[in-house]
């Protein structure tokens, strides 16, 4: 029934990953409220205690694999189930129905999970019915407090929806620029070099001519300026390939950054922006090498959860540091030959120098001179 239904949901990031997994794992605070009733109840058994202890556990371990689930509709399902059995032993079971509420309105388009979240409510309010007619102010947080917490989720949809479109948005431009550029380079050589060309081959032409003919003066003549030809022609189509645009070593750093959290990897930053707006063209492209060789390896040869960022600049030595932690390699997995020797050659020919430290963490330190172009 609750199936993957446009490409634009299926780019909704899991509410177990990246900025939302602090609020999708701190809510599980107010679940507590579950356990209020064993203080207002005396005459609870232990029988009764044990079930509410074991719903708990399995309320906690289905939720968190809802959040890992994405919009698979079994582990909603799944959850739902043990959030209602954990209704029927304590009214603090009413605590938990705004979980799957929540989860229902981010994952789902609003006609599905109104029908689910609907037939939630329904089910909820038969239990209240046959076990706890007597507390109806109960009944009616719950309903505010679950109502409340499904709407919050449709928000963050629909806020998470139209930053994907904006980012969607912002990649088109980006590659219709990237176009346009090319058209522009591609006209701009076709003007430069089609002259040229045809001039080049109809003095090589005119030269073999004049040597058939003996006329060795003409033919040199007619080399020298093939060859003057030449090198005016060089120097135009390195005139042009200067005026390329760099790729930006900062939106590289934020590709990267996307592919590391649609991994579920944390990334913790902490970039001098200041700094890459001194960097030169060549150092931006060898930089933004360096940093795709390394997080490739992250991705390819680790296990990492975490990776950490660092960009800074020495005021003392005028030195460009750099560090790329990851904590998925271990002493023992370590192997030289992932990547790391294009790094140290890229590093090298910017004059700097790559330290590598294999410790709790796995360690790249990178010192460079800030303006120096050496290759």
């Amino acid at each position: 029934m609750f199936n993957a239904y446009d490409d634009v949901q299926l780019k909704l990031p899991k509410l177990a990953s990246d900025n939302k997994k602090k609020w999708s794992y701190g809510s599980l605070v107010f679940s507590l409220f579950y356990f209020v009733p064993l203080f207002f109840t005396p005459d609870i058994t232990k029988e009764q205690t044990v079930y509410m202890l074991l719903c708990y556990v399995a309320f906690l371990a289905t939720h968190i694999f809802a959040l890992n689930s994405g919009l698979k509709a079994f582990p909603i399902l799944l959850l739902t189930a043990v959030v209602i059995s954990s209704s029927f032993v304590s009214i603090g079971g009413y605590a938990l129905y705004g979980y799957p509420l929540f989860i229902l309105g981010y994952q789902y388009r609003l006609k599905q999970s109104v029908f689910f979240a609907a037939g939630i409510v329904v089910v909820a309010f038969l239990i209240h019915q046959l076990w706890w007619q007597y507390v109806w102010f109960v009944f009616i947080q719950f309903l505010f407090i679950s109502l409340g917490l499904y709407a919050f989720g449709l928000m963050e949809r629909k806020e998470t929806l139209h930053q994907l479109a904006q980012i969607q948005s912002a990649d088109e431009i980006k590659h219709l620029s990237s176009i346009a550029e090319r058209e522009r380079i591609g006209r701009d050589l076709h003007d430069i070099a089609g002259h040229a060309l045809s001039s080049i081959s109809l003095k090589a032409q005119v030269a073999a001519k004049m040597i058939e003919k003996q006329r060795y003066a003409t033919a040199k003549d007619e080399v020298l300026a093939l060859a003057e030809l030449s090198q005016s022609l060089l120097s135009e189509i390195r005139k042009t390939v200067s005026n390329i645009k760099q790729l930006s070593l900062s939106d590289e750093l934020e590709k990267l950054f996307e592919q590391l959290r649609a991994n579920d990897i944390i990334v913790n930053k902490k970039i001098n922006h200041q700094v890459l707006g001194k960097l030169s063209a060549l150092q931006e492209t060898q930089l933004s090498l360096i940093f795709k060789e390394a997080i490739t390896n992250v991705l390819r040869h680790s296990n990492s959860s975490v990776v950490n960022i660092s960009i800074e600049l020495d005021d003392v030595t005028q030195m460009l540091l750099l560090v790329i932690e990851n904590d998925g390699i271990t002493h023992a997995k370590y192997q030289s030959s992932n990547g790391l020797n294009g790094i140290q050659e890229r590093v090298a020919n910017l004059g700097g120098e790559l330290n590598i430290v294999v410790d709790s963490l796995f360690s790249l330190f990178i010192a460079l001179p800030l303006n120096r172009d050496t290759l």
